[in-house]
């Protein structure tokens, strides 16, 4: 329940009641442009209008007038009209803000005395960031925009070594005729329609760092949207060899039966170029070996991930007759049998 003649200065100002302080603040501030008496000349409306969103503004800009104003509002009986002869009087003659300049005696654009004459109280300082009143058209200073979010693809090696990429970014940037005010000559701006902004298109340079992953992002400070920062998300294309895991690596690699079985050195590659592997004798199809240091660099130069080589037995598919014999004459001197340890579980399970 609202205190009796307390005015809703939510409403006024279009934000809900739980409004931030910047919200608030760019509510004002649009309001405020949107009604401004040059832009409106001879009209009482825009005139009162003014009055309120300035009157809203000075108690729900200040803390501790606000804080006041929506406990008059929850306790009516506690606040009575006391808030509203409060809020009054400090808005005629404080300037809470620091402002020193009555409206009344600011000059429109094109040097004259404007329309309206009346006192804005505080506003001194906020409306000096849209409007300067000296006889001159001043663009104010357009708000933070957002950010822009783009997308990079990367190799693998590239994101292994980092890499410097060009980049084309759609965004919104400042009006160059109105400087962002969206006002050119007290009237809205013909480039960009009162909007303040115009859609650009700028070529950019982004350094990735080593080490980048797939959904690790790189921002680069004001150069979004009127000022927002453009936050590029990193996507890695997979590797026909490397698979990824954090900053590990992942590969298979194919050995014949006779590397396996008597033992090799085998070059192994990497990331960073060839790097030698010692297959001991009998090595078994499916047996991993870690290579130290040879998977992705860590953040800030950290050291880098392993490298984890698996290998795999290749079995040759097709023969010759005298590989065929060969094979076979080697089956007999080869009398292990390969299968004994299997046979043993299977029939102990049997015989339980």
């Amino acid at each position: 329940m609202s205190a009796p003649g307390t005015k809703d200065y939510y409403t006024t100002l279009g934000v809900s009641k739980t409004a931030t302080h910047d919200e608030i603040k760019k509510a004002y501030r649009k309001l405020a442009r949107k009604c401004h008496p040059d832009l409106n000349p001879g009209s009482k409306e825009c005139e009162a209008k003014s009055r309120e969103i300035n009157e809203a503004y000075d108690t729900l800009g200040d803390e501790k007038k606000r804080k006041e104003y929506d406990e008059a509002r929850r306790n009516p009986f506690g606040a009575g009209s006391g808030f509203e002869h409060f809020n009054k009087s400090s808005f005629a003659g404080s300037r809470p803000f620091g402002g020193t300049r009555p409206f009344g005696d600011a000059r429109s654009f094109s040097g004259k005395k404007s329309a309206a004459n009346f006192d804005f109280g505080g506003f001194g300082d906020i409306f000096s960031d849209i409007f300067r009143f000296n006889g001159q058209q001043e663009p104010p200073t357009p708000d933070r925009g957002g950010d822009v979010a783009a997308e990079l693809t990367l190799t693998l090696d590239e994101a292994y070594t980092g890499v410097t990429k060009s980049m084309s970014i759609r965004r919104e940037a400042a009006c160059a005729i109105c400087g962002g005010s969206g006002i050119k000559a007290s009237k809205p701006c013909h480039v960009c329609g009162g909007t303040g902004s115009v859609p650009a298109t700028d070529s950019m340079k982004v350094r990735i760092p080593p080490g980048a992953a797939t959904g690790s992002k790189v921002r680069l400070k004001g150069k979004g949207a009127m000022g927002g920062d453009v936050v590029i998300e990193i996507q890695v294309k997979p590797h026909p060899i490397f698979k990824r895991k954090d900053d590990d690596l992942y590969m298979d690699l194919p050995v014949t039966f006779i590397e396996a079985a008597l033992g090799a050195k085998i070059e192994v590659p990497s990331l960073d170029g060839a790097s030698m592997m010692t297959l001991p004798e009998g090595t078994q199809s499916g047996r991993i070996f870690k290579l130290k240091g040879k998977g992705m660099p860590l953040p800030k130069g950290a050291g880098h991930g392993d490298l984890y080589v698996e290998v795999q037995v290749a079995v040759p598919s097709k023969l010759t007759q005298k590989q065929k014999e060969l094979v076979s004459s080697l089956d007999e001197l080869y009398k292990e049998n390969v299968r004994e340890t299997l046979e043993n579980l299977y029939r102990g399970e049997r015989h339980g």
